[in-house]
């Protein structure tokens, strides 16, 4: 593997821009990190959006506006600007995804978004860092990156 593979004792320090996680529920780290993101990862999972009134549908489509649908998808990420709070400047969460290369590849769209910046994978319980660089490789990404494997603690 030539992507750089850190402990877990490590797996917090300085060294990427971007840290990418998977959801709480396949992470023995969300929570830990969630703990010094002030709990905005649980607060966001709590969080249900409100339904644009009928009026403004009304609005919209008087105008041929199209009429967004805020709620969430099943691919939906969610971003937390963290740079006072760990050694990154974001988190991505990544929902989960039937398959684990979709997932991966899910990183790489938002990563190339993103303009390619430093990145630290932190992978879901159960995967392996081979496969994931081999995934990641094949999408397009760089070998130049950071991934934290997940020991279930």
């Amino acid at each position: 593997m030539s992507a750089q593979l850190l402990s877990q004792a490590s797996s917090f320090n300085a060294g990427a821009d971007m840290w990418v996680v998977p959801e709480r529920k396949n992470s023995s780290h969300v929570s830990k990190l969630d703990w010094y993101l002030n709990f905005q990862l649980a607060k966001t999972s709590q969080h249900q959006a409100k339904n644009l009134p009928e009026r403004i549908h009304q609005i919209l489509n008087q105008c041929d506006l199209k009429d967004y649908d805020f709620s969430a998808d099943a691919q939906d990420c969610l971003m937390i600007a963290s740079k006072h709070l760990v050694p990154a400047n974001w988190i991505l969460v990544v929902k989960d995804s039937e398959k684990f290369e979709d997932w991966v590849k899910i990183i790489f769209d938002k990563w190339r978004g993103l303009s390619y910046p430093s990145l630290r994978v932190f992978l879901p319980r159960g995967q392996d860092a081979s496969r994931f660089e081999t995934l990641w490789l094949a999408a397009g990404g760089t070998d130049q990156l950071s991934v934290v494997v997940d020991s279930g603690n």
